[in-house]
């Protein structure tokens, strides 16, 4: 059985391609692809908790409390038997396995050999491994607006030295970390840009690597992960400041159903990095970039197309202002959160 394994990177589509095989999965077992609900559902995320080592702790494991090694141990073995069960029920020629975590939290050779271990078991006799890569500076900006939209405070996105920014834009670390355990024939590095993909399409695109016609036969996912402006981000910002982000169900829904505004009316422009921070990415992976180009891509001048960056003029965002419309509508937000939070409370006590 063949496996296309699509490791990410993140933001690079890869929300939308995970809700397209959800929402197609029976269909596309129908052509003989499986796509494990036991292996986290929509994104295959429980796929890469079992191939954690066993020491390795983080909110996914505290959020199945997990405390201890045997613990960890437990967990995986519930995780693997249950994609072991699924597979069992499926009469399929290949195995689709989707997650950016395999590339952002497998950090180590141990645990991507584990994973492929844990698939090698499950009947997986060959491999493609699906790699997008984007331009460090463009998904350094859209992590930044990513982490404000959950609630982040954070008045910049990190420089590129931080650990979780520098692991998801070294493309040279990932290429060559994956090659070491599958091997760098089983790798399929794509570019995460609209002229570079099938149809400008990042679904048909992948749709492609599977030997697949294009995504307009099946159902169609909808693209819900919109870019915010600098004056949408800055704005939001600042409300968060007065916002606790507590991983609540009504909080989360009020969260979600708030940000529909803010696409709505924040979206008409992408948030992009101040000048210092464009460059400080340019240059932090410039060799890495250069290395990925002369290996995969020789007959481009460059990996990434040069954009045209405008001039920002920040003096137009007026702080005080900013922050007396951020009061105003933190209000707004507190007062319809606490009205959900009291209804919630009179429900269960019906109950």
């Amino acid at each position: 059985m063949h496996c296309y394994l699509h490791i990410g990177t993140e933001k690079t589509g890869t929300t939308l391609i995970q809700d397209f095989l959800h929402l197609n999965a029976e269909k596309l077992e129908s052509l003989g692809f499986g796509y494990l609900r036991s292996a986290g559902y929509p994104n295959n995320m429980w796929a890469v908790v079992a191939a954690y080592d066993v020491d390795r702790r983080d909110r996914w494991t505290a959020n199945k409390k997990v405390n201890t090694d045997a613990d960890l141990l437990h967990l995986q073995s519930i995780i693997t038997n249950g994609m072991r069960e699924e597979l069992a029920s499926k009469k399929i020629k290949a195995l689709v396995v989707s997650s950016e975590h395999i590339q952002s939290r497998l950090t180590n050779y141990s645990e991507l050999a584990r994973l492929k271990d844990i698939l090698e078991h499950l009947g997986v006799t060959s491999f493609s491994v699906i790699l997008y890569i984007r331009d460090p500076a463009q998904a350094a900006a859209s992590l930044y607006s990513t982490s404000i939209k959950s609630g982040s405070k954070k008045e910049s996105p990190h420089f590129p030295q931080a650990a979780n920014y520098n692991r998801i834009c070294n493309h040279k670390f990932t290429i060559e970390l994956f090659s070491s355990v599958f091997g760098e024939e089983r790798l399929e590095v794509r570019l995460f840009e609209k002229d570079f993909l099938l149809n400008r399409s990042v679904l048909d695109d992948f749709l492609s690597l599977l030997r697949l016609s294009n995504s307009s036969e099946f159902n169609q996912p909808k693209n819900e992960n919109k870019a915010l402006s600098t004056l949408g981000l800055e704005l939001l910002r600042r409300i968060n400041e007065h916002i606790p982000n507590l991983d609540e169900r009504p909080r989360l829904a009020l969260r979600r159903e708030i940000l529909s505004y803010w696409d709505k009316y924040f979206s008409d422009e992408k948030y992009i990095l101040s000048n210092d921070l464009y460059l400080a990415y340019e240059q932090e992976f410039q060799e890495s970039n250069e290395w990925v180009r002369s290996k995969f891509f020789p007959e481009r001048s460059r990996l990434f197309r040069l954009r045209k960056r405008p001039n920002l003029d920040t003096s137009e965002l007026n702080s005080t202002q900013l922050d007396k419309l951020a009061n105003l509508l933190s209000d707004i937000w507190l007062e319809r959160e606490r009205d959900l939070l009291q209804q919630a409370s009179l429900n269960d006590q019906k109950a």
